[in-house]
């Protein structure tokens, strides 16, 4: 297992034990995954992962990153360098909360996000 920090739409973000392989990452998304960039998390090596099918799947919003609206629950890991996926150290999980406390959408924020993102839909 791995340490992971999870961010649910309208939810304090929670460290967690992320098991091994795709199908909890899977679970945690809601569906298949996709990476989301972020300059200052990639370089502290830490990866983001979302719903890949958030919009089609009509998720709440939960994050605005640089403008963009980040749909769904969201996941962060870290990484070795190489692409692949390691636990965070505790530095990184600071790090992720520090992100998570600038980027994540209230409730009410969420709502009016989601009357935006619906009208294009």
């Amino acid at each position: 297992m791995s340490r992971a920090v999870v961010k649910n739409p309208g939810e304090s973000p929670k460290v967690i034990d992320l098991r091994k392989g795709i199908n909890h990452l899977q679970e945690l998304v809601g569906g298949y995954f996709t990476t989301v960039y972020v300059d200052s998390l990639d370089e502290a090596g830490i990866t983001v992962w979302a719903s890949d099918e958030g919009l089609m799947l009509r998720q709440d919003p939960n994050l605005s990153i640089g403008g963009q609206i980040i749909v769904g629950p969201v996941v962060f890991t870290g990484t070795d360098g190489d692409g692949g996926t390691v636990s965070l150290t505790r530095d990184q999980e600071t790090t992720c909360l520090a992100f998570l406390s600038k980027t994540s959408l209230s409730v009410y924020d969420g709502l009016i996000a989601k009357g935006r993102i619906e009208r294009y839909l």
